[in-house]
Formats: C-alpha cells, structure tokens, sequence
C-alpha cells in the first residue's frame, strides 16, 4: 500500500469524532434509480439563488413531503435531496454559473424547482479563513466561560460541560485542516464560505440577544424596565426564528457517514476539504446555540413578571398620601416582579408567549441537529423544568399607570403628567376643608400582564396660598430674653407684591424707586416682566405651616447671616379669608442694633389677594 494511501486510511480513522456532511451521496455521480415520473403530478417549488457548495434549502410553497431522502436531479445530473415536511435541501455541486431545473420525486408530485447558482470568490487564503471564524468564535466561548464561573450550581457546570463539548470540536477541526491537502483545503474554503451568509445571520442575531439579555441581570434600577425587557424579548424572537430557519441546513452539515467516506476518501480527496469544512459549520452553528440558550435562561432567571402588589403591602399600610391642591405631586410607584415558572405554561400575556415560544423552538431546534453530534450540547431550559419562582420590587414606569375611579366628588384630577420615569398627579380640591378620597392606580401595560390595580387612600388639602398677593403690612413684635412678647409695632412699607406659584416657586416685585402717584408705581411694577425668584416653598402641617429656602437660580449673595433668617424659614400661616392670609415666623429671631443690643422679634406679614396679573 502506498504512502498517500495509508495517510488517507489513517486521517479516515481520525474522522469518526468530527462533523462531516454525508458527501457522497449528495455529490454522487452514479446514475440514479429510476422512478417512472411521466404520471406523476408537477408541483413547483420555490425558486433560489446559490453558492457552488451551499447548503441550498427550498420552500415546497405549502407542499408537504414528509421526511425522506430521495434522488433528484438537477440538468438531469443526480443530486441526493433531503425532504422535510414543507421544505427540500441539498449541497449545491461546485459547477458553473448559471441557471439550472431541479427536479425531486416525492411520492405521486415531481417538486420542481428553477435555481440559479452564482459565482463564488474567495476573498482570503484557506488558512485565512479558517483561522478568522476560530477567533470569532473564541471570543463567544471567552464570554460563555466568564458568565459560567458566575452561574449557580447547577447551571455553571451545565454550561462548563457545553463549553468543554465545543472545545473539543474545534481541536478536532483544527486537526484535521492541519492535514488537508492544498486541493482539500480549496474545497474547505468553499463550503465554509458558501454557507457564511446564514450562519453569520445566525451569529448577528444571538450577539444582539445576548448583549439585551445580559442587561436583564442587572440588579440596578432601570428607567423604564417593561421597555428594556421587552426589547430583549423581541430580540429573542428574532434570534429563535433565525436558529429554526437554518436548523436543517445544520442537520445536513453535522450528519455523520462515516462508512460513506472510505470512496470519498481515497477516491475523491478533495471532497474530504469540503467535510471538514461542514464540520467547522457544525461547530459555529453550536457556539450560537449555545450563546441562544444562555440567554434564554437569562430571562428565566430575572424577574420579568409584574404581579399584584403595587406599592407593597408595607406602603398601602402607611398612612394616607397628601396633596395640595393644584400643586403637582411626584408619585414614586413600585410593583412586585417575578420570574417565571410552571404554572405560567399557557398563558396569553405576550412576554410569556415569546419565551414559551422561544423554548418550545429551541427545543425543536436541538432535537433535529443534536441525534447527528458526536457528542451532543445540553437540551433547552423549558417553562416545566421551572417549580417556584422568585420576587423583588422595582420602580413602575409613569407610562404604565393609570388614575381612576376617584371616590369623593369635591377632588378632581386636574392632570397626570410624567417626569423621568415618575407619576406627577395634580389634584384639585373644589371645598375649603381638607378632603378625604381614595383613587384607584391600575397597571396597563398589556405585554406583561392583563392589568391589575390597587386603592390609594389619600387627602387633598385646600390650596389658598397659590396666586398673587399684595403685602399690605409687616407687624413686628418684640420678645424679651425669656420668650415674653413685649411690644407690637407696624412696619412702614414700600409697594410689594409675592406670587406662589403651584411648582413651589415664591416670585417678589418691588420697584427700584417709586415716582410719580402710588398707583403709576403700583403699575409700574405689575409690568416688570423679571421678578426675583426669591424662594421655594413648601406646605407643611395640612397647609398651616410654609417652609421657604433660597431658590437655586437665585442664591442670597451679600445678605448677613441674620438677613438670611429674616427672609427664609418656617412661617405659621393664618387664613383669615380666602382673600386675606398672615404669615408669621415660627420662631423668634434675634439680632443686633446699631448699639450692639440684641433684639428678639417675631414679624407678620398681612398678604392681601390682588388678582393683578403679574407679568414674567
């Protein structure tokens, strides 16, 4: 026996742990077998376009043809098609471009076909190529290998099994493309790069799933989390379709024939290339399976499930919630999430549906391409293999909430507004006296649940300190050291004007001097259109008491410490009419005179309601 003979058995016995298409038949050039075809009804098949070399898949047009392997013929030269319920698959020969009638028996009907096959260019060297797909597949493997070592047992060592499986594949491959032939690895090149278009969909749509899903585990607060969930559950969709549609072109490439290869082998060497590079399909293929079920268990173990607990139970325990009226009020809303689990099998809520689906397809995925691995990958996580689930609380989405069913006739809602993510509700209080109500907070985003709601018990309190006022008088009454009111005198006042405004904002007009008549000056400053945004305020104690601070866009600059006090702090607020209120500094100031003796004070301004349509 020669040298080249015995090399050839030898790389034979090494081929029975690597992926290798069934050649032979597909490439056969013995004339086939016969079917009388003169009574048999012609179907047409989808048209395409090839690749010398591809794994051609074909769509029956809704035809079904069961599961066979049958003998075709394509310009009457015989090609071996695989038959699979609606669709028809073949390896393209490496022959000429052009245009060419495939025809296939299946049963009574001819399945007929016109294909067009195109030319094939290899941009890169052999070595090129098989080295440029290795790298990019180390670095899914890199990834899958970091997240084991983060997994739980156990996940970690079902994954680590799966990642030790596909390294093994790759060191078969590399083995034997480091034994081919030039001639052998023109033909790996080929088929690898034939088929590159649709496993790089394949790839391209489980690195976008991945990169969604991986963000899915983050235990940080997301603006909108419906949102980032379901963006990565439609990647999911996307990457499942593409696994499903290509799954049979990966059952051809990892079909095992061993026996079929001894003639290959010796008698047809370079077809050897072309086995070893379905094998490297195989194996890329694997790594995105792979990656798709990592991700997949992804969003099993997060919790994308809203369910009912809206606030909490601890918060619809706590005392009412208080809005004034008329003033916007942020609502900071949570709900409780879980994941999913069995009992979730069947449901119609959307998000539920499309991982269901997505396990079901990935189930059906493995089950055609895994009986024809050396060594198959683990099966899919299924929504039955899950019996409890876990919960946690996270912020709802203002987008996500809706307001109704408001108990007490004298409150209104005035608006529902959003603002980064928070509710921002505005009520109204149509009474003079604090208003009692309940309201119900409904969640309404329909892809992750059919709606649920929880009650608010809450309170409105009248808000008669919004609008204009002019300060008529200052009262100021003075304190001894022990806290004793000794005297009470008025204060002599220049025109000014307030304004509260219901974003919390307290506006001053005064004019710079006054000439002319009071009233020219009274106008005078109705019209200044740049008031000083001296203060933000706060209602305290069901609307008795004001807190008032510096306003950020107007900070004090030269006024004294005691300056400072004068104008900010807490003031005890008095409604004498709803026209005429008191506001009177909670606590007693001190400070000195041009003779250095402190002095202890409290002062009241009067505001009357002036209705004078302030400019800004």
């Amino acid at each position: 026996m020669n040298t080249r003979l015995k090399k050839k058995q030898h790389f034979l016995s090494l081929l029975t742990g690597i992926l290798l298409i069934p050649l032979l038949g597909l490439f056969s050039c013995e004339d086939p077998s016969p079917d009388p075809t003169s009574n048999k009804e012609e179907v047409l098949a989808e048209e395409g376009t090839f690749f010398p070399m591809e794994i051609a898949q074909l769509s029956l047009k809704g035809e079904k043809a069961g599961t066979e392997k049958v003998q075709g013929t394509l310009n009457n030269q015989p090609v071996e098609i695989h038959l699979q319920d609606s669709v028809m698959l073949f390896v393209m020969p490496d022959i000429a471009p052009g245009v060419y009638q495939l025809e296939a028996p299946s049963g009574d009907k001819m399945l007929i076909s016109k294909v067009t096959v195109k030319e094939l260019v290899l941009s890169s060297a052999p070595d090129q190529i098989f080295q440029q797909i290795v790298e990019d597949n180390t670095e899914t493997i890199q990834h899958l290998t970091t997240k084991a070592e983060s997994l739980p047992e156990p996940d970690k060592a079902a994954l680590l099994k799966d990642i030790q499986t596909l390294n093994s594949w790759k060191a078969n491959i590399g083995q034997h493309y480091a034994s081919l032939s030039p001639e052998e690895k023109e033909n790996f090149a080929k088929t690898v790069v034939a088929n590159k278009w649709w496993l790089d969909e394949i790839h391209s749509a489980v690195v976008e799933l991945s990169t969604h899903s991986n963000s899915l585990r983050t235990t940080g607060e997301v603006d909108d989390y419906c949102t980032r969930v379901w963006d990565a559950a439609l990647e999911l969709r996307d990457a499942k379709n593409e696994l499903f549609t290509h799954a049979q072109r990966t059952r051809i490439a990892a079909g095992l024939a061993t026996g079929a290869l001894v003639a290959v082998t010796v008698g047809a060497s370079p077809l050897v290339g072309a086995a070893v590079g379905a094998g490297l399909i195989a194996y890329r293929f694997g790594v995105d399976y792979t990656n798709f079920n990592d991700a997949l268990d992804n969003f099993y173990g997060t919790m994308v499930q809203p369910f009912d607990d809206m606030f909490s139970s601890e918060r619809r325990a706590a005392s009412k919630v208080t809005f004034v009226s008329e003033v916007a009020k942020e609502m900071e809303t949570s709900t409780g999430y879980r994941n999913l689990y069995a009992q979730d099998k069947g449901s119609s809520i959307p998000i539920v549906q499309i991982i269901s689906d997505a396990s079901n397809t990935a189930k059906d995925v493995w089950e055609t391409f895994s009986p024809s691995l050396p060594t198959p990958l683990q099966s899919p996580t299924m929504l039955d293999d899950i019996q409890s689930y876990n919960t946690t609380e996270r912020a709802v989405h203002s987008k996500y909430l809706d307001v109704s069913d408001i108990s007490n006739d004298n409150v209104a809602l005035v608006k529902k507004e959003e603002k980064d993510g928070l509710l921002v509700l505005t009520f109204e209080n149509n009474t003079a006296t604090t208003q009692e109500f309940t309201y119900k907070l409904t969640f309404t985003d329909s892809r992750f649940s059919p709606g649920f709601s929880t009650t608010i018990s809450a309170e409105v309190i009248p808000s008669k300190i919004i609008g204009e006022w002019e300060v008529v008088s200052m009262n100021f009454t003075l304190y001894d050291e022990d806290g004793v009111a000794t005297s009470t005198s008025e204060s002599e006042l220049d025109i000014w004007y307030l304004e509260f405004t219901a974003d919390g904002s307290m506006y001053e007009w005064w004019p710079e001097e006054i000439s002319g008549t009071e009233e020219e000056a009274r106008e005078e400053v109705r019209m200044l259109h740049k008031p000083n945004k001296v203060s933000l305020y706060e209602l305290r104690d069901n609307g008795s008491k004001i807190l008032t601070s510096p306003h950020p866009e107007d900070q004090p600059g030269s006024e004294s410490e005691e300056d400072v006090d004068l104008i900010y702090g807490e003031f005890d607020l008095n409604y004498q009419s709803p026209d005429k209120l008191t506001m009177t500094t909670s606590k007693i100031l001190a400070m000195e005179d041009d003779d250095g003796v402190t002095i202890f004070f409290k002062y009241q301004r009067v505001l009357e309601r002036c209705n004078c349509n302030l400019l800004r």
